[in-house]
């Protein structure tokens, strides 16, 4: 994340929307029609980097994307959601 800067991308602001995308925090929404999101992809990184801190032990945030995106691509741990319906 930190080599986004020498991009001119403030990466702190992007890490904070990837983690309440992935945590499905209050305005998800909002970020994912903020950077015009078409697809989000859900594999172990994403569900050990945005973990919340209170989360419970079995948390997964596939729960909730599984009811609430359409499912284009599953392979192994991997999952791809269509969250266009978002935009």
């Amino acid at each position: 994340a930190g080599r986004l800067s020498d991009l001119g991308i403030d990466w702190v602001e992007r890490e904070e929307d990837l983690r309440t995308i992935y945590a499905v925090n209050q305005g998800f929404d909002e970020v994912i029609r903020k950077y015009r999101i078409d697809y989000i992809v859900l594999g172990p990184e994403e569900r050990r980097s945005f973990r919340p801190a209170d989360a419970p032990g079995d948390w997964d945030p596939a729960e909730f994307w599984d009811a609430s995106a359409p499912l284009v691509y599953e392979i192994g741990a991997y999952r791809v959601y269509d969250v266009r319906g978002y935009r």
